[in-house]
């Protein structure tokens, strides 16, 4: 089946982040992203920031993300390496996570 495609002009950016936190850390991982969350989609590019958690196994996260440009986006990156925010998600993690740009 071939698939047809008819227009290539894309208006945004979505991220997925696939994370994997310990079973101990759900708790801490609600409340970091309920805190974070509020300046991330007021940060200038960002049109919608939503956390999906595994109903079977709630160590997986998956975070979708979708901005207005993807160098937007890497700016928000830069701006929350720079204020310590990834080094504070990174020790909450189980494992490294898997960022898809589509």
């Amino acid at each position: 089946m071939a698939l047809a495609w008819r227009d290539h002009s894309f208006t945004a950016m979505r991220r997925h982040w696939l994370i994997r936190h310990s079973t101990t850390k759900l708790r801490h991982i609600n409340f970091f992203f309920r805190r974070i969350f509020p300046s991330t989609r007021k940060y200038d590019g960002c049109k919608q920031i939503d956390v999906s958690i595994g109903t079977d196994d709630t160590t997986n996260v998956v975070i979708t993300e979708e901005w207005e440009t993807k160098e937007k986006h890497q700016n928000y990156v830069l701006f929350r390496t720079d204020d310590g925010t990834n080094a504070k998600i990174g020790a909450l993690l189980a494992a490294e996570p898997k960022m898809l740009y589509y």
